[in-house]
């Protein structure tokens, strides 16, 4: 438009410099000539033609200021674009970098979730240890056992197979700590615990029951239920060979201290039956007492002979009850002497059961009975109870209550 508006500008110029040739032209004529000629209506002509070129430069004109207006508004929106254009990258930059934050601050939350998960894991990997392992033995304890013995019990009950428990006691564990030190003690339960190890099979379960006494379930799955009779008899030969091991292993000598220590022990036996497992333990605690009475060393099997002895001693429970009730136990005393000088310096306090039909029973025929139901405990409290009072009364002496 610029270029238009130059070149009509120059357009007229021209028309100008024309225009004063024609005017000079009309009047040198006019001087010579009278009225009007050619040349001056030419000159009219040429008058309008530059009028309206005038015109239109000025319309020309103000098209170009028109546009000038409208690039000047251009540019000023073009440089708010471009404002707000470098704004918005200012905000985009600041936007990444929170992004960028974010997401390195959850990587980092997610690690440390992470750890502590495995942290947890761990956690819970070393309770359920703890829950299920005997921590001196290493042994399944009596939680797992526990869990084991009910399969048992199914199995025994959908006819399976046959399995019998045996339950093992360290004698004289006491004298041991009392002689060496709990320490040694339970060193001697650690190596105990690894000779039954390597003596049990692969099938079998052993486990620690607690304190001085092993728990192993052998068991013997039947393919038939017509097979059963044979699963029995093998389960009980198996048993019984564990029972030898056992006891062929307590020969060789523990050393405790570096010293070598002779032990022995005590088993009771008894077979899964289809009966409550309470039942079976009962049975097999029984099978172990009995050993004990025989001399210990050695393993029992539960028979018929125990079964009349169990029921027996589920009959004493309920006069036992009555015995402390009408308060028929009583405290025998016996003197107990110092040899150097013949003199009586305390006495022994012996339980006794004064059964007002049976008459005088020993605590042998009745304590049994007692620790199985509990009533051991008010038994003992009335016993101590009663021995201090004779103490009070023989200031001199000293009274202990077997």
């Amino acid at each position: 438009l610029e270029h238009r508006v130059q070149a009509g500008i120059h357009q007229l110029e021209q028309l100008e410099e024309e225009r004063a040739k024609l005017e000079a032209q009309i009047q040198e004529a006019s001087s010579r000539v009278g009225p009007p000629t050619q040349m001056e209506r030419q000159l009219d002509q040429a008058q309008r033609r530059f009028a309206e070129q005038l015109q239109r430069i000025q319309s020309l004109e103000g098209e170009l200021e028109a546009l000038r207006e409208r690039a000047a508004q251009l540019e000023q929106r073009l440089y708010d674009q471009e404002q707000r254009s470098r704004d918005s990258d200012q905000r985009s930059e600041a936007l990444a970098a929170r992004l960028s934050q974010i997401e390195f601050d959850s990587e980092q939350t997610r690690l440390g979730l992470e750890q502590q998960l495995q942290h947890l894991s761990a956690e819970e990997q070393e309770a359920k240890r703890l829950a299920f392992e005997d921590q001196l033995t290493r042994l399944p304890n009596l939680n797992i056992l526990q869990q084991y013995l009910d399969f048992t019990s199914g199995l025994i009950e959908r006819e399976e197979g046959a399995a019998i428990l045996v339950l093992i006691d360290i004698d004289r564990l006491r004298s041991i700590n009392q002689t060496f030190s709990t320490y040694a003690g339970d060193e001697l339960l650690r190596q105990f615990a690894e000779r039954l190890k390597s003596l049990c099979r692969n099938t079998d379960v052993l486990g620690r029951r607690g304190d001085d006494e092993f728990l192993v379930v052998v068991a013997h799955k039947a393919v038939d239920p017509r097979e059963l009779a044979l699963a029995r008899t093998t389960v009980a030969q198996m048993a019984q060979s564990l029972g030898n091991k056992i006891m062929n292993a307590c020969q060789e000598p523990f050393y405790l201290d570096g010293s070598p220590v002779q032990m022995t022990c005590s088993i009771g036996m008894s077979m899964f039956g289809g009966e409550p497992l309470e039942q079976t333990v009962e049975q097999v605690q029984v099978a172990l007492d009995r050993a004990r009475e025989l001399g210990r060393a050695r393993f029992q099997f539960f028979g018929p002979e125990l079964q009349d002895r169990m029921r027996k001693k589920h009959a004493v429970v309920p006069r036992l009850v009555e015995a402390l009730e009408r308060q028929e136990f009583m405290l025998l005393y016996q003197p107990i002497i110092d040899l150097r000088n013949g003199k009586m310096v305390g006495l022994e306090a012996l339980l006794r059961w004064n059964d007002p039909n049976l008459g005088m029973i020993s605590p042998g025929e009745f304590l049994p009975a007692a620790e199985s139901s509990g009533l051991i405990v008010q038994i003992g409290e009335w016993s101590v109870q009663e021995a201090c009072l004779m103490a009070a009364q023989y200031k001199d002496l000293f009274v202990s209550v077997n």
